[in-house]
């Protein structure tokens, strides 16, 4: 590449010279952020909406919201895990009388992250795992709860808006049983350390 060398000589513009060489000057311009040839750990917080999804009948009904925390770790290529706890904050009425919504959520994902440009910054998310949900429900005034576990996977786009901060959005399924889940889309602020 052009630059100096300690065997050719001068050969024109010096963007390796510094860290080539130890000095500290001449250093090079890279277009990837800082994460892009190495791993990195990530926190996040955001906001979700959730609904109850009929698979057979390709049906589905509001379940409230819920806040969604998250911590993960990437490798220098595409692969990652994370884990994610939820948090409902409201519920979703299904009929007269009848409320459903998540108490609480805990899941395991592994993560792949495929960037869409030559910068990184903007990748998509392909991301598989496994859940734990605890479900409320209110029938005429009578409370009682549900846990279940099961697959759970989604999409999601990440955006980079600073070198050390992402916003992203995902949309997740959570398996209940054999024809019901839950669709989670989620929008959080991502905050790599």
């Amino acid at each position: 590449h052009a630059g100096y060398d300690d065997h050719s000589g001068y050969g024109g513009y010096a963007y390796d010279y510094g860290p080539s060489h130890g000095y500290g000057y001449g250093h090079s311009y890279d277009p990837k952020p800082y994460h892009a040839k190495r791993g990195y750990k990530y926190g996040s917080l955001g906001f979700g909406l959730n609904r109850l999804v009929d698979t057979d009948d390709n049906d589905s009904e509001s379940i409230g919201s819920s806040i969604t925390a998250r911590l993960g770790i990437q490798s220098g290529s595409w692969y990652g895990a994370e884990i994610e706890a939820s948090k409902g904050v409201s519920d979703g009425e299904l009929s007269a009388g009848e409320d459903l919504g998540i108490d609480y959520q805990v899941a395991a994902f592994g993560v792949a992250r495929i960037p869409f440009n030559r910068s990184r910054s903007v990748r998509g998310l392909v991301r598989a795992g496994y859940h734990t949900t605890k479900t409320d429900r209110t029938l005429n005034g009578v409370e009682s709860s549900d846990d279940r576990d099961g697959f759970a996977g989604g999409l999601g786009l990440e955006f980079d808006v600073a070198p050390r901060s992402t916003l992203r959005v995902d949309s997740t399924g959570y398996v209940l049983n054999d024809d019901t889940a839950i669709g989670a889309v989620t929008a959080s602020y991502q905050m790599r350390f």
